[in-house]
């Protein structure tokens, strides 16, 4: 990714009010499929590290939901941009709930299938995954408290 989009990406962020991919688009030239690129891309631990910041998810669905820039270290928040890290941490999280329940169901229902040695196995990730549901529901719990 050249630094040119990355700092396009911080200046559309900073500058405009971006509550959409189209608004990011708007403010940038750039098509959708480039900002979800981009987006993705700051979002990876080493380049936000590299950068300085990076862009937490917003929820999804209806409503405004901020894209803003959050500096990676001591980031002193508003209470708006607060509300809405907040509400794009419970989206993800109910995201991730959602895909660990699923997966725990899957692992489960191929070791049935499967059997022999490998369906403990099987059991043990499907387990582990219903916990991380379990554990991101009394986080999203918390969040919403």
């Amino acid at each position: 990714m050249r630094d040119e989009m990355v700092e396009a990406l911080f200046d559309a962020l900073t500058d405009y009010r971006c509550e959409s991919h189209a608004d990011i688009a708007a403010a940038t030239g750039w098509t959708s499929w480039t900002v979800s690129g981009v987006l993705a891309y700051i979002r990876r631990p080493e380049v936000a590290s590299e950068w300085g910041w990076t862009v937490p998810h917003v929820p999804r669905g209806p409503g405004a939901h901020l894209f803003q820039v959050v500096a990676i270290d001591n980031a002193a928040l508003d209470a708006d941009q607060y509300d809405h890290v907040r509400r794009g941490a419970v989206s993800t999280l109910r995201l991730v709930t959602t895909e660990n329940e699923n997966q725990a169901h899957a692992l489960e229902l191929a070791a049935r299938l499967l059997g022999g040695p490998v369906a403990r196995k099987l059991r043990n990730v499907a387990r582990a995954q219903a916990g991380a549901a379990a554990m991101t529901e009394i986080v999203i719990a918390d969040l919403l408290a």
